[in-house]
């Protein structure tokens, strides 16, 4: 369709490269939620079709892919638009609240994890436990640990250098354990930086004996249900 216009192919051609890029991305993670990159530039490789005259099955196929796209994307999530509602902050419909929730720094986001773990991690505020470990490490300035519970999540908003620890467990939590030490000796043999570790008691996982394998511990401190380890390289 644009084969007679060398801008539209040149066009055509990043947006199509682009689609690509962000699929390979949306490959390699773990995450569902990633499908969300690929929306735009699907959308912009699908718009030559209704610009451009298109005959029978095609042009009503790419018609259908655009509405369902669409339609579908604005539908994700839509139980957390309702849970939001219900709360009477439907209006947030941005980010705000994930930030939030990821430096733990408010009894409302400690609340919503707590929340939304409950299947899997009762008893209800663990979170406050975590964000007092995340305030005493925030007051050493020593950077945000590697925090080990079943949100798998990293936290943000702590001053201070990063680690090997960057390791952040959704990135490689589904690895083998042969891989995952693989990955942590050559961190500790590359970077030779400490760092802290914040382990939920309840739910501890290997992840303290794969570290052990390349640091020692040399400083521990109990937080409620959760235990601070600091980590230097041996």
């Amino acid at each position: 369709m644009s084969r007679a216009d060398p801008r539209g192919q040149r066009v055509g051609f990043v947006c199509t490269a682009a689609l690509v890029a962000v699929g390979a991305y949306y490959l390699g993670r773990s995450h569902d939620n990633n499908v969300l990159n690929l929306s735009p530039f699907l959308v912009l490789a699908l718009l030559p079709l209704l610009a451009q005259p298109a005959e029978g099955q095609l042009s009503g196929l790419a018609r259908s892919l655009m509405a369902g796209l669409l339609a579908w994307t604005a539908s994700f999530g839509l139980a957390g638009w309702g849970e939001a509602a219900r709360a009477g902050q439907a209006w947030r419909l941005g980010p705000a609240a994930l930030l939030e929730d990821m430096t733990l720094a408010t009894p409302a986001a400690q609340a919503r994890l707590d929340a939304a773990l409950a299947p899997v991690a009762p008893p209800a505020g663990r979170m406050a436990d975590a964000a007092a470990a995340l305030d005493w490490l925030r007051s050493r300035n020593e950077g945000p640990p590697l925090l080990v519970n079943p949100a798998l999540l990293q936290v943000r908003g702590l001053e201070g250098p990063a680690w090997t620890g960057m390791s952040n467990l959704s990135t490689y939590g589904l690895l083998p354990a042969p891989v995952v030490e693989r990955f942590i000796r050559r961190g500790a043999l590359a970077y030779r930086r400490p760092g802290w570790m914040l382990v939920d008691r309840a739910h501890p996982g290997p992840w303290l004996d794969l570290f052990r394998t390349a640091y020692e511990v040399t400083e521990q401190r109990d937080f409620g249900g959760f235990t601070a380890y600091r980590l230097v390289p041996r």
